[in-house]
C-alpha cells in the first residue's frame, strides 16, 4: 500500500490530534503505518476550545450545560483551519485531512489502485472528496463503480470531517470562509461547527464527491465534541453510505 499509485497523488496528510489524546494518536499511526508512506503524515496539534479566549464568558456563555459542546465545536473548526493552513503553506496540491478517531475499513491494494485511477485520471473535476462521511445530502449522482462494492458519487454535502481530500485552490477558498480565533464564537453561534457548515456550503462553490460505502469510519472513541461515544449506526439519519432511496434509478 505504501507504494500505491494513490499516494503518489496525495502530497501530504494532516492528522489532527489533541495533545492529551495519545491513545488516539497511537491507534491512528498504527493503522497508517502499513497504509501510507510515513513521510507524508504530519501531526497537527488540535486546538482545545476550552483554552480559547472568551470561553465561559458572556455574551456567548452563561454557565450552561452545553458549554463543553460549544468548546468542542470551536476547537474542531479551528483545528481543521490549522490543518488547511499547514497544507496550503506547504503548497500541497492534494491533501488528506484526517481526525485521529478514524478506522480504515480496507487496505486492499486493488481497491486503492482502482480508486486512484478513477479520481486522479478518469474523474478529476472535484474539489473535495469524502473518503469517510455521514448523513449525506442530495441530490446525488453515481459517477463510477470502484471495487469491492464501492462507488464514487457526486453529492451536495455530508456531515463529519474525519477523512476528506481537498485540492489546493479549494483549500485556499476554505481559509477565506472559516473563522479565526478572534471571531470563532460569533461564527459558531451562527454556523455551529465545521462539518455542518461543510454540508451546507461546499457544493455552492465547488464539486463534492464521496466514496460510498465509506473507506474511513469513526471509531468508538469517546467524542471530544459531543461527549459521547460515536458508535457505528446504519439508519437513514446517520449512515456511512449513500442510502438506496437517494440514488437515482
Amino acid at each position: 500500500m505504501k507504494n500505491s499509485k494513490f499516494w503518489q497523488h496525495v502530497d501530504g496528510i494532516c492528522l489532527i490530534n489533541l495533545d492529551q489524546r495519545k491513545d488516539r494518536l497511537s491507534s491512528a499511526l498504527e493503522q497508517l503505518k502499513n497504509l501510507v508512506p510515513s513521510e507524508k503524515v504530519t501531526r497537527v496539534s488540535a486546538i482545545d476550545g476550552k483554552a480559547l479566549k472568551g470561553f465561559g464568558e458572556e455574551p456567548w456563555f452563561k454557565n450552561g450545560k452545553k458549554d463543553q459542546k460549544w468548546a468542542g465545536r470551536a476547537g474542531c473548526t479551528l483545528s481543521h483551519r490549522k490543518a488547511l493552513e499547514l497544507a496550503v503553506a506547504r503548497k500541497w496540491k492534494t491533501m488528506l485531512i484526517l481526525e485521529d478517531d478514524f478506522v480504515c475499513l480496507s487496505q486492499e491494494d486493488c481497491l486503492w489502485e482502482s480508486l486512484a485511477q478513477i479520481i486522479f485520471y478518469n474523474n478529476k473535476e472535484w474539489n473535495v472528496m469524502y473518503l469517510g462521511f455521514t448523513t449525506p445530502s442530495g441530490p446525488v449522482r453515481e459517477i463510477s463503480e470502484i471495487d469491492q462494492g464501492r462507488s464514487l458519487f457526486q453529492i451536495q454535502g455530508a456531515k463529519t470531517t474525519h477523512a476528506y481530500l481537498v485540492k489546493l485552490n479549494f483549500a485556499e477558498w476554505l481559509l477565506n470562509q472559516l473563522p479565526i480565533e478572534e471571531n470563532v464564537w460569533h461564527w459558531c453561534s451562527r454556523k455551529r461547527v465545521i462539518d455542518r457548515w461543510y454540508s451546507r456550503n461546499l457544493s455552492k462553490s465547488g464539486s463534492v464527491y464521496c466514496v460510498s460505502p465509506s473507506l474511513f469510519v469513526q471509531s468508538d472513541f469517546k467524542s471530544d465534541i459531543v461527549d459521547a461515544r460515536s458508535g457505528i449506526t446504519d439508519n437513514q439519519d446517520f449512515t456511512w453510505e449513500i442510502p438506496k432511496y437517494m440514488q437515482c434509478q
